[in-house]
């Protein structure tokens, strides 16, 4: 069922039954992109180039993220091949580094500062330079 054919919403009740109602897509979705985030997370600690800089961490990450679905999931899966079109794919690669590479990146930091230094983080935070020189 597509967004199209359904009936115009009246309510935030009425979306969110718009929603559930598409079918587990959305839903399985949103679980592999915890689960990439949670991979993330969890691997911040371990390596000590992940701290260095944010945004090329974020756009590497969400390359990564890109190359392991479309090269190793996705033709696994049973989903037919779709043709090369170099359009699709840049966005494709971009859609991920950006809103899902570069958030993690800039969250998980936070995190893990403000757990190390307590509750005088949020001036570490905002007063360590996300560059070093």
């Amino acid at each position: 069922m597509s967004f199209n054919t359904l009936p115009a919403a009246r309510s935030d009740e009425a979306r969110l039954t718009r929603l559930a109602d598409c079918g587990p897509r959305p839903r399985v979705y949103l679980a592999i992109a915890l689960s990439w985030a949670a991979l993330f997370f969890f691997a911040y600690p371990s390596f000590s180039f992940l701290a260095k800089s944010r945004v090329l961490n974020g756009l590497a990450y969400g390359l990564l993220i890109w190359l392991t679905m479309n090269l190793l999931v996705v033709p696994m899966s049973r989903i037919p091949a779709r043709p090369f079109v170099l359009q699709n794919i840049v966005i494709g690669m971009l859609i991920l580094m950006v809103m899902v590479g570069m958030p993690v990146a800039f969250i998980v930091p936070k995190y893990y500062m403000r757990r190390r230094h307590g509750a005088d983080a949020k001036l570490l935070v905002d007063t360590v330079p996300t560059r070093r020189r």
